[in-house]
């Protein structure tokens, strides 16, 4: 039992070390975010940043409420295109495809004239 409170008298004021250091480094990444957002001007969203995102939300809502078509990439339209140009082709060519007659009955092998 002597052995193991040794162990946790070195260990316990290692974790508080620890824990100290990570409070330490988590409060001074807070101060310096806001010094970057504060002083910098660096991200965060300001007033008319944040006024123009609201506007693009109801702009999208709309769009969306009234069944309208979202400006798409024309190269994500290009692909839109020979996809379903593909479908088609593919389709037809499985209406036109026919089974060939079989000309033979089958038969088991080493079982000639035997029909399965």
């Amino acid at each position: 039992m002597g052995e193991g409170m040794e162990v946790i008298g070195v260990l316990a004021p290692l974790f508080g070390f620890l824990l100290i250091c990570g409070g330490v480094s988590y409060a001074g990444f807070i101060v310096l975010q806001a010094f970057r957002t504060k002083v910098l001007g660096e991200p965060g969203a300001g007033p008319a940043e944040l006024e123009e995102l609201r506007e693009r939300i109801a702009d999208l809502e709309d769009q969306v409420a009234s069944g309208g078509q979202f400006q798409t990439d024309p190269r994500v339209l290009e692909l839109e295109e020979r996809v379903d140009f593909t479908e088609r082709l593919l389709a037809s060519e499985r209406e036109h495809a026919v089974l060939p007659e079989p000309s033979e009955e089958i038969t088991a092998p080493g079982q000639a004239g035997e029909a399965l």
